[in-house]
């Protein structure tokens, strides 16, 4: 085991000892069929990450000193969303340009970044338990402190803390592990759009449902969608485009390649869905979560 890997899992074993006591428990029983969520450290292409294992699928957050964000999520058929790493990973040309939230908070939340940045001073701990209903991951920047709760239907993230600047939620990635999806995504007003080549193609004014914005993209290989969601809805606007060559991005609160977000009651959320669900059976799904995204679905 690498030092870097040994520091992991002292400040693992630490955080998990010396943790605030867990929020409320889930609002729901899973059945006893339904697999366990566990987190540990394992190196993915020889970076050292938290692996999440979720009923949905696996998540890979990047977790070494200074660094942050998730730089792979992989749905049930194998196929990666991300796709992220300093050097060429994958599908495209630019995988370090790949990640999610990569929130604009000085780099905070973008993985791989390795490239004439100044990169902040993060940390990354897991508070609570490493197996259970619910895993939490903590990180922190010079700009924004979040937690990220991992659950079986879903992930969400809390803003705890913003200490200066704006930050947005986007993603840029591989949808079903190819550089773009031709299929494009489906709004919470159950239209399909496409998703348009060339930079800051479009800039919608995403469409709301019942409790906050959504959409989900349409997976290539007809397996699996992957769903973005923030909650309370807002007029501040998104980006949807297609990078040639390389990814599809999509994103809330980055209209003209800034974050305009500057609240801290803003909740995001984002999980895999079947592809063969309607468009209904989506709405429902995503709408109960957005009710309150840290807490376990009904």
């Amino acid at each position: 085991m690498k030092n870097s890997c040994k520091w992991l899992a002292i400040c693992l074993m630490s955080s998990v000892a010396m943790s605030q006591p867990m929020v409320a428990e889930a609002i729901a029983e899973e059945s006893s069929e339904t697999p366990v969520l566990k987190v540990s450290i394992v190196e993915l292409d020889k970076i050292n990450t938290f692996k999440v294992e979720t009923a949905m699928g696996t998540f890979h957050w990047e977790c070494d000193p200074g660094k942050s964000g998730w730089m792979s999520a992989f749905d049930n058929n194998g196929k990666d969303w991300i796709t992220a790493g300093p050097k060429q990973r994958g599908v495209g040309v630019n995988s370090q340009y790949r990640g999610l939230p990569n929130s604009g908070a000085d780099d905070w939340g973008h993985p791989s970044r390795t490239w004439g940045h100044k990169r902040p001073n993060v940390t990354n701990k897991i508070v609570g338990p490493t197996q259970g209903d619910r895993i939490i991951i903590e990180s922190e920047g010079n700009t924004i402190k979040a937690r990220w709760h991992c659950f079986n239907t879903h992930i969400a993230m809390e803003v705890v803390e913003l200490k200066s600047g704006k930050y947005h939620f986007l993603w840029e990635g591989t949808p079903g592990g190819t550089i773009h999806s031709e299929q494009g995504i489906v709004t919470a007003d159950g239209q399909t759009r496409p998703i348009k080549e060339g930079w800051f193609a479009e800039t919608p004014d995403w469409p709301a449902g019942e409790n906050g914005e959504w959409f989900y993209i349409l997976d290539p290989n007809k397996k699996f969608n992957l769903w973005m969601a923030q909650t309370p809805a807002t007029n501040d606007k998104g980006e949807l485009w297609y990078q040639k060559g390389n990814m599809d991005l999509a994103s809330f609160g980055r209209p003209d390649n800034q974050p305009t977000f500057t609240d801290t009651e803003r909740k995001f959320a984002w999980g895999f869905i079947p592809y063969e669900w309607d468009f209904e059976t989506a709405r429902k799904h995503i709408e109960t979560i957005l009710k309150n995204p840290l807490d376990k679905k009904k």
